[in-house]
Formats: structure tokens, sequence, C-alpha cells
């Protein structure tokens, strides 16, 4: 987890805390009052700190993709000394998985209504399919060289193997039943890889591949729902909704190069705008 990361999860903990410390007084009146409905009181089973477990599946989608290397090389006899490839268009593609892991957090009961926060941690196995394109005289992307163009393309494909929520929540609760909105912060680990191709069959440049591979901690937003139902001891099971909206993600660096006949050095850049929903069962237990 990411300097970016641990701030907001030290900012989320310690705005629950003084929630909880706020509510203090309130929820100790209440314990010495007459008992009523328990709706009205702190021991609504859905008031208090928290821990549990979650699992469930998630998808994601990559617009606007822009993808563009530049090498710069040529084979043992000097006959090419630059290749250059770039997206022409907006591509997108698809990826799904799914996901387990931990989160705790904290809610304040008050006459029927909810607050909290919650901090939870995933690991998923989110992953597209790997994507070919077509040759790059149909339109799908340009390309320069001096090399026939019918034999050129992109490969490409992406996975999000990690996901950090760090949310506020707002809405209702009974005795055996608790809604809720949620809004707040997220962070995805995404890797992405892209790789133009060129397989030819003339014998001064024969194949090459440049590939660029970036991993990097992404920020973003998330909004959704949620729902808990009471079970027994202080223990719930619930089911929420996640949209995850990671914006612009823009990447750059080296590319790894390969050829048949020659050698070569290269650099990359590339933009995806990358947005994701995950679907969750979880159970928790309260304190």
């Amino acid at each position: 987890m990411g300097v970016r990361m641990k701030k907001y999860v030290h900012t989320l903990l310690s705005a629950t805390a003084l929630v909880a410390s706020l509510a203090g007084p309130t929820m100790a009146a209440d314990a010495a009052a007459p008992q009523g409905d328990q709706l009205y009181t702190a021991e609504n089973p859905f008031a208090g700190f928290y821990i549990g477990v979650h699992a469930g599946g998630s998808s994601s989608v990559t617009d606007n993709t822009y993808v563009e290397h530049n090498v710069a090389g040529s084979d043992t006899d000097g006959n090419w000394d630059y290749i250059w490839g770039q997206t022409d268009g907006e591509f997108s593609q698809d990826a799904s998985g799914y996901l387990a892991g931990v989160q705790a957090g904290a809610n304040v009961v008050a006459n029927g209504f909810l607050i909290g926060g919650e901090v939870r941690a995933s690991l998923s196995s989110e992953s597209s399919g790997v994507l070919e394109s077509d040759d790059c005289i149909d339109g799908d992307f340009l390309c320069d060289g001096a090399f026939d163009p019918t034999d050129f393309y992109l490969v490409r494909d992406y996975s999000i193997d990690s996901v950090v929520l760090a949310q506020g929540k707002l809405g209702f609760a009974t005795e055996q039943f608790a809604a809720y909105a949620t809004a707040g912060l997220a962070m995805g680990h995404i890797n992405l890889h892209s790789a133009y191709v060129l397989d030819t069959s003339d014998s001064w440049i024969g194949h090459f591949q440049s590939d660029f591979d970036t991993s990097e901690w992404v920020a973003g937003y998330t909004v959704g729902v949620g729902a808990e139902v009471a079970l027994a001891d202080g223990v719930t099971a619930g089911l929420s909704y996640n949209y995850i909206d990671y914006g612009t993600v823009e990447t750059e660096g080296s590319v790894d190069f390969t050829a048949q006949e020659g050698t070569g050095t290269g650099y990359a850049n590339r933009s995806d705008d990358i947005t994701q929903q995950v679907v969750t069962i979880q159970l928790n237990k309260y304190f």
C-alpha cells in the first residue's frame, strides 16, 4: 500500500473515531434509559466497530485507449532505422474475475439513522483476454517503417489484481435490517501490456516485437449501495455494489524490443479511461 493510500486510510479511521467519540455521551444516555424500541438505542445490532470478510466478482472496461510505440534500431546490414506504431481511434477492452478480502469499519445508529465508515482490501483475479488488432491498413491504427503494413498489428491486455476502498456510509437501520449508500476513495493496482508486432517473410526485416508493460496503483473514486441483515451474536450478512472510476490512466516508459535480424531501443506511452464494477457478499462481526 502506497503513501497516498495510507494517508486515506488514516484520515478515514480518524474521522470514524471522532464520530464515535462525539456519539459516546448519547449512546451512554440511551443505555441508561428504560429499554424500548432497539431502533433508538446504541444496542442496535449494526452499531459499533466491526471486522469481516467478503467475496464476489468484478468487471471493468478500458475505453478511449491510445497506444504509441517508437523504436529506433537496425538489422545487421543497417536496412531499417525507425519503427513507429500508434492507435488511431477509440479502442475498448473488457475484463472480469473474482475477488475476496477483508474489511473493517464502524457505524453509529441513532433514531433509525446509520452513519459510518469502512476500509476494504481485496485481492482480485480480474483479467482481460489478449486482444489482437487487425493490420494497420484497415484504419485501426497508423504505422510507419520500411515494411509491408499488412504484417503489422497491435496486441494488448490488462488486469486489476488488488482493490482498496475507503468509504463513508449513510442510511437507516432497524433491529434486523440496514441499508445505506456509500461513497469514497478507491485504489486499484492495474497492470497494462501492449505490443506492436511485425511478422513478415521479408528476409531483411524478419520478425520483431516491442512490448510495453506497466504496473501501478491508480487512485479514483467509488459510489455504491449496501444492505445487511442481522443473524445472531453480533454477526451480520450483507450484499454490496460499488462503481469505481479511475479516470484517465496515463503511463509511459521504455519498451522491450526483440527482433529476428536486428536490435533496437524504444519508448512508449498510452492512456486508458478505466471504470470497474464490484459486487460482493460479506460477513461482519460487531463488537
